[in-house]
């Protein structure tokens, strides 16, 4: 009995471990994609990397553009998808728990 709860409570820490991971990961491919969009990148290896997280974050801030128009020049979208994807993630994580805690 004790083996199985060290068990479920290993795959249910990993589970935790695993959602906040790639909800870091994210908001870091967001946050990586709005800063490099400040800067001219024709070609190169700076172009590449753009272009990967163009690829990764871009659609997904897309969706927020057509909510919030830019404020002065400036696009608030990145930060705005970068919150709801913390706030998506926390809630995975308390749904997860409420629902799999083995405690």
């Amino acid at each position: 009995m004790i083996a199985a709860i060290v068990i479920n409570t290993r795959v249910f820490l990993g589970v935790i471990n695993v959602v906040n991971t790639l909800g870091v990961i994210y908001t870091f491919i967001i946050f990586g994609w709005a800063l490099l969009s400040w800067f001219k990148h024709r070609r190169g290896v700076i172009s590449d990397i753009y272009n990967l997280l163009d690829k990764l974050a871009g659609p997904f801030v897309r969706l927020f553009r057509r909510f919030v128009p830019a404020v002065g020049g400036l696009d608030f979208t990145p930060l705005i998808a970068m919150v709801v994807v913390q706030l998506t993630t926390q809630l995975l994580l308390l749904v997860f728990s409420i629902f799999f805690s083995p405690y």
